[in-house]
């Protein structure tokens, strides 16, 4: 229902899929430098403690899916392109697609709806 929306955009979250997956989450330190951030400010954003956003910043912890849209917040950054980022380290687009759906699922309802509400705008600025 909900997840056909993203048509296999985002498996098991926690499952095997994720487990034989390099993660690599540098991107988020370069972004942060980008656009004059600090981890602390993620941590706030994300209700995270400085030593799980350091997990993240250092690729021991995967970004949940309801992080996502805080996390492009700080980022200043769509949370598709976020989404992409996360899932981008794997070239398969097979794989980026099962990933992004993962994400997805496992969002709760809240975030969804700002998920839909961010690529809503996204949508009417393109038209713009």
């Amino acid at each position: 229902m909900a997840s056909e929306k993203f048509t296999n955009v985002v498996g098991d979250y926690s499952g095997e899929f994720y487990d034989n997956q390099k993660m690599d989450n540098s991107w988020i330190r370069a972004r942060l430098k980008e656009v004059k951030k600090r981890p602390r400010d993620i941590a706030k954003a994300l209700d995270l403690p400085s030593p799980r956003v350091s997990e993240i910043l250092g690729s021991r912890r995967q970004i949940g899916g309801d992080e996502v849209v805080p996390l492009a917040r700080v980022l200043d950054l769509p949370a598709t392109a976020v989404l992409e980022l996360i899932a981008g380290h794997d070239a398969s687009a097979d794989a980026m697609f099962a990933r992004l759906n993962t994400y997805y699922d496992n969002m709760s309802d809240e975030a969804r709806s700002a998920l839909a509400e961010h690529a809503r705008l996204l949508d009417a600025a393109r038209k713009d």
